[in-house]
């Protein structure tokens, strides 16, 4: 019941929008530099993902609210990882978690995504990367996915970036599957083409 009353006291919501818990709302705390995804860009992505979300293994890099990762287990995804270094989104998204009764199926990780991705060696089906914008971590972030080799053959890679932004570094095996701009965000999303 506490934890409850700890998720009615975050006062926004975010709508997941497929799947079994369409129309929940993910209750997050508005802090400096979290930007949850528009739900017209995650309505966009999920459309790619379509055949590609059921029974997959996903990672939410910098997931902020989880909002990506959420909507991805509520479409059938087997498993997803929640990597973010704030205290406060890790751990509503924890209570959350506990409270959709699926902590079973994802973990929640407080950390920092280059120190997470150090030491991770899983594979990922769909891989989200939207990292706070202007803070240069996006092309980081795609050099250690690709230096650890911890996207799947076939995998899909989602990145996020401001539309007055291009990232710098895509990985060679990444071949871009969809791209799209929804006013001052641009949206990617890359196949791993690596055998």
């Amino acid at each position: 019941m506490r934890n409850n009353n700890r998720l009615k006291n975050l006062k926004r919501k975010l709508r997941i929008i497929g799947g079994k818990w369409r129309g929940r709302k993910i209750p997050f705390e508005l802090r400096n530099g979290l930007r949850p995804t528009k739900e017209i860009v995650r309505e966009t992505l999920f459309n790619w993902l379509d055949s590609h979300v059921p029974q997959s293994r996903c990672l939410d890099l910098f997931c902020g609210t989880g909002s990506l990762g959420l909507e991805a287990l509520s479409r059938g995804a087997s498993h997803c990882d929640f990597v973010d270094k704030s205290s406060s989104c890790t751990g509503a998204l924890e209570l959350y978690l506990e409270e959709l009764c699926v902590t079973n199926f994802s973990k929640v990780h407080l950390k920092d995504v280059a120190d997470f991705l150090s030491l991770s060696h899983r594979r990922y089906d769909i891989v989200f990367v939207d990292p706070p914008f202007n803070a240069g971590l996006l092309n980081q972030a795609c050099r250690d996915l690709a230096r650890k080799n911890l996207v799947a053959p076939g995998g899909m890679i989602y990145l996020e970036f401001p539309s007055s932004d291009t990232p710098n570094y895509i990985p060679p095996c990444w071949e871009i599957y969809r791209e799209k701009q929804t006013g001052a965000v641009k949206y990617y999303l890359y196949l791993n083409s690596q055998d």
